[in-house]
C-alpha cells in the first residue's frame, strides 16, 4: 500500500513512460512533487498530453493542435496542463497557443471575441441620425467634390466635422429647434460647449466653430449667418490668445524623457513578475506605447501599425513606412536597435528570446498589428493615445510638442530636427515652433536673470 501513498513513488510511476525521457534528464520529478513544485494531477495531465503528441504524425504545437487535444478534455484538465507547462518548459510560443485554446474553450469554442455593444452617446447623435442633406454633403466631401463656396477639406477634417455636426444634432434635438444651420442653433451649440461639465478650452471651441463655418460654406449659408460666425470666431480667437491652452499646460507637466523611460521599464518589470499572461501583455503594450512614440511622435491616426505594412524589417533594423494621415507625406525613419528591442518585446509576447526570429517571421507573414492582446486580437485604434493618457495624463499627440520643446535650445537646427522627427513639412508649422522656441528661451532667460539678482540673504529671508 505504501507504493500508492508515497507521492514520489507515484510520480516515478507516471513519468516512467518513454515520452518523458527528455524531461527526466533535466528534472528530478519525484523531488519536485515532494517539494510542492508540481502536483500529481498536473503530472497525469502532462502525461496524457505527451502520449497524445507522441501518437501524432505532425506534433507541431499550434492553436489547432491544442484545440483538437482539448476537444475531449475538460477546462480544468487544460488548466492543469498549462500549469505543468510552466514548471517543465521554458516560455515559448506553445505556451501562448495553449492559453489561447483555453480562452477559446471558455468562450464555448469560438475564437472571436463578442463585439462591443454600441456605446451610448452623451454629447452627440449617431452619424446615421444626421439630416440626409448633411450626410450627403459629408459623402461628397469624402470623394473630393467641390462645395458651394469652398473646396472639400482633407480627410481628417471630414472626420472631425462629422463629429461636430453630431454634437450639433444632439443640441438641436434637446433644444427642440429646427434641424438646420442657423444663428439660433449655432448659438445653442456654442453655449453647450462653454457650459459642459468638463470645461473645454477656448481653442477647442474655436476649432469647432471654424469647422461648422467651413461646412456651412460647403453647403451654402446666408450672409447673416456667415457674419455671425465670423464675429464669434474672432471673439474666441482673442480669448484663445490670452489663455494657456489645456494642451500646453499638460505638455509642460509631462515628465522628462528619462522619467518616461523609467516608468516604461517599471511596467516591463511588472510584466515579467505577473503570473496572469493577459495582464502581463497589457503592461508590455503600455510600456512600448510610451517609449516608442517619444522619439517618433506620430498623430493618433498614424499609430495603427502593422508588421509588413507600416513597419518593415531589413534584416538588421526596423523601419517605419507610413504616409501621414493628415498630409500624405512619406514618413520612413529607421528605428535604431535601442528602440527596436521594444518592438522585439511585442514580437516575443513573453516567449524566450530564442524564438525571436521565428516569431518575427510569423508576424510579418501574417501582417500582425503591432499592438495586440494576449489572444492576438487587435487593440483599439486609439490604444497608444489611451496608454499615454492613462500613465501620463494626456494623449500621445502631446509628444510632438514635447519633442519640439526639448530641442528648442538648439534654435533653428532644433526646430528642423523636431519637424523631421514628427514628419512635418509646413512652413507655417515651422514658424509656429520657431516662435514657441523663442518664447521659451526668453522665459528661461528672464527666469535665470531674476534668480541671479536674488542675494543669499534675500533667499533666506523670503524663500527659506
Amino acid at each position: 500500500m505504501r507504493y500508492y501513498r508515497d507521492p514520489a513513488l507515484m510520480a516515478a510511476r507516471i513519468v516512467a513512460a518513454p515520452c518523458w525521457a527528455a524531461i527526466r534528464e533535466l528534472h528530478n520529478i519525484p523531488m519536485l512533487v515532494v517539494n510542492g513544485k508540481v502536483s500529481l494531477p498536473q503530472l497525469r495531465e502532462l502525461d496524457a498530453f505527451l502520449a497524445y503528441r507522441a501518437r501524432r504524425r505532425d506534433p507541431e504545437m499550434t492553436l489547432g493542435f491544442f484545440e483538437k487535444y482539448g476537444a475531449k478534455r475538460s477546462l480544468h484538465e487544460l488548466c492543469l496542463l498549462q500549469s505543468a507547462f510552466g514548471v517543465f518548459f521554458e516560455r515559448s510560443p506553445a505556451h501562448r497557443e495553449l492559453e489561447k485554446a483555453i480562452a477559446s474553450k471558455r468562450r464555448g469554442g469560438s475564437r472571436d471575441l463578442k463585439p462591443y455593444p454600441q456605446r451610448h452617446r452623451r454629447f452627440s447623435v449617431y452619424p446615421q441620425e444626421l439630416p440626409g442633406a448633411w450626410q450627403q454633403a459629408l459623402a461628397d466631401m469624402e470623394i473630393g467634390l467641390p462645395g458651394v463656396a469652398c473646396a472639400a477639406p482633407a480627410d481628417p477634417l471630414i472626420t472631425t466635422t462629422r463629429t461636430k455636426l453630431c454634437e450639433l444634432g444632439l443640441v438641436i434635438r434637446n433644444s427642440d429647434l429646427d434641424v438646420e444651420l442657423s444663428i439660433e442653433t449655432l448659438s445653442a451649440y456654442e453655449h453647450s460647449l462653454y457650459t459642459r461639465e468638463r470645461s473645454l478650452s477656448p481653442r477647442t471651441i474655436l476649432s469647432a466653430l471654424r469647422q461648422l463655418r467651413d461646412f456651412g460654406k460647403y453647403i451654402g449659408i446666408d450672409e447673416d449667418l456667415e457674419r455671425h460666425l465670423v464675429a464669434r470666431i474672432r471673439l474666441w480667437e482673442d480669448m484663445s490668445e490670452r489663455t494657456l491652452s489645456f494642451k500646453e499646460g499638460k505638455v509642460m507637466a509631462l515628465p522628462t524623457y528619462a522619467e518616461i523611460a523609467g516608468l516604461a521599464f517599471d511596467l516591463l518589470g511588472e510584466a515579467e513578475r505577473l503570473s496572469n499572461p493577459r495582464h502581463a501583455q497589457l503592461k508590455r503594450n503600455v510600456a512600448v506605447a510610451l517609449l516608442l512614440f517619444c522619439p517618433f511622435p506620430m498623430r493618433v491616426a498614424d499609430t495603427n501599425i502593422r508588421f509588413g505594412h507600416e513597419l518593415l524589417w531589413d534584416g538588421s533594423f526596423y523601419r517605419f513606412n507610413i504616409r501621414t494621415s493628415k498630409t500624405g507625406v512619406p514618413y520612413a525613419p529607421t528605428i535604431i536597435p535601442a528602440y527596436g528591442m521594444f518592438i522585439d518585446l511585442l514580437v516575443l509576447q513573453g516567449s524566450s528570446p530564442d524564438h525571436l526570429e521565428t516569431l518575427r517571421q510569423k508576424c510579418f507573414r501574417e501582417r500582425r498589428p503591432l499592438f495586440v492582446s494576449h489572444e492576438d486580437h487587435k487593440l483599439h485604434d486609439g490604444f497608444v493615445s489611451r496608454a499615454w493618457r492613462m500613465e501620463l495624463g494626456t494623449g500621445c499627440h502631446a509628444a510632438r510638442t514635447k519633442l519640439h520643446d526639448e530641442l528648442a535650445p538648439l534654435g533653428q537646427e532644433g526646430v528642423e530636427l523636431a519637424m523631421r522627427a514628427c514628419g512635418q513639412r509646413s512652413e507655417k508649422t515651422a514658424e509656429f515652433y520657431r516662435t514657441r522656441a523663442y518664447d521659451l528661451a526668453m522665459v528661461k532667460r528672464v527666469h535665470d536673470n531674476m534668480l541671479a539678482g536674488i542675494t543669499e540673504d534675500e533667499w533666506q529671508t523670503y524663500f527659506d
